[in-house]
């Protein structure tokens, strides 16, 4: 069989197919790695005294938050808040995570959900229509200052994982500035 390389035949467009579809899976598999990567990129640790509580305080959105000393250590994540298709970005959503997580042993994670006020002004006047949510209610908020809102979303705390009470009061003194 000779080739003849300027004719098109079924296996050249079986090949141009199957190159197609490899490029297509490929940059989707790396388009995955890198927001994995944007997530988990923005760790930091803070030091706490032995007997003391410690403080997270995010000077980039303005709120604190008074953390007990079992915190000591934790860890903070920001990942995009976006709609279901990634392609409307709300806002940040800001986790803080005990450094007594474990994959064998998950314990609750604080999460904060960072709004522009116009967005949340938005959602509000349409009764949260838009939000992206299964859940039938929307958001709860839990502090403001000028430039931002800060809430949790809908049923954040209903895996009740170990440590849900304690986040919730962690929460529930939210300060902002």
């Amino acid at each position: 069989m000779t080739i003849e390389w300027n004719k098109v035949t079924w296996y050249s467009k079986l090949a141009a197919v199957i190159v197609f579809l490899l490029v297509l899976v490929l940059g989707f598999y790396i388009g995955l790695q890198y927001e994995k990567l944007q997530i988990t990129k923005n760790y930091s640790q803070i030091e706490a005294s032995e007997n003391e509580g410690v403080d997270y305080k995010n000077s980039q959105y303005g709120f604190e938050l008074d953390l007990p000393a079992s915190w000591k250590g934790y860890t903070v994540t920001t990942a995009p808040f976006t709609s279901f298709d990634k392609t409307v970005t709300y806002g940040q959503t800001i986790t803080l995570r005990s450094l007594n997580w474990t994959e064998q042993n998950p314990t609750m994670d604080i999460p904060i959900e960072v709004f522009p006020i116009e967005q949340w002004q938005k959602w509000t006047a349409t009764d949260f229509d838009g939000y992206p949510t299964a859940a039938p209610i929307g958001p709860s908020e839990r502090g403001r200052n000028s430039k931002y809102v800060f809430a949790t979303a809908p049923r954040y705390n209903y895996s009740f994982l170990p440590g849900f009470e304690e986040v919730e009061n962690i929460i529930k003194n939210l300060k902002t500035f």
